[in-house]
């Protein structure tokens, strides 16, 4: 569950560890990085525990089999419940 903040992997210039390195550690040994988050965006993110499950899990999510499922809160103005259908796109 990724906080808000913290890099999902290592970037070039970053100041601190990236999520990647904490599950690295955690794991002992290298971790495979599924999916990632921006860092503004907090979140599960998925990794694999050794090679080949991060093969399979990328191919889950490259073949659409996997989906991502975003939840945002808004400013009032809206119904107290329903959903959003459309897609995201860059700010």
């Amino acid at each position: 569950d990724k906080p808000w903040g913290l890099t999902a992997q290592p970037t070039e210039g970053r100041v601190g560890e990236s999520l990647l390195d904490l599950a690295s550690a955690w794991l002992g040994h290298e971790a495979g990085l599924v999916h990632r988050l921006d860092r503004q965006t907090s979140g599960v993110t998925v990794f694999g525990r050794h090679a080949r499950a991060t093969s399979a899990l990328a191919e889950e999510f490259r073949e659409g089999r996997a989906r991502n499922e975003y939840v945002a809160v808004v400013k009032s103005g809206l119904a107290a419940s329903g959903t959003i259908d459309l897609p995201l796109s860059k700010d």
